[in-house]
């Protein structure tokens, strides 16, 4: 989560960075949540086993030779991360 105390968050904005866009995933950034509390404050709106599903959909597609395209992904990117490197999106 963005409030993570335990890895800060600007690690996985990093990493995300630091990949090739080819292989780049669409993060899943819980806004306001820390380290161990993203499931627990989703587990209302279902949302973190929707994002786990369509994270792992992804990846068995790709097992079985469903590859699509890379998609550019900077869209997922926060804005302030966006104005911070100065990422274009258009």
């Amino acid at each position: 989560g963005t409030q993570d105390e335990v890895v800060p968050f600007w690690h996985g904005q990093d990493l995300f960075l630091a990949l090739p866009q080819e292989w780049r995933a669409k993060p899943f950034w819980v806004e306001g949540a820390g380290h161990n509390n993203i499931e627990a404050l989703l587990r209302p709106s279902g949302a973190f086993v929707d994002k786990l599903i369509e994270f792992l959909d992804l990846h068995i597609a790709a097992r079985r030779g469903k590859i699509t395209p890379p998609m550019s992904v900077p869209e997922c990117v926060p804005l302030a991360l966006r104005e911070l490197e100065g990422i274009n999106t258009c």
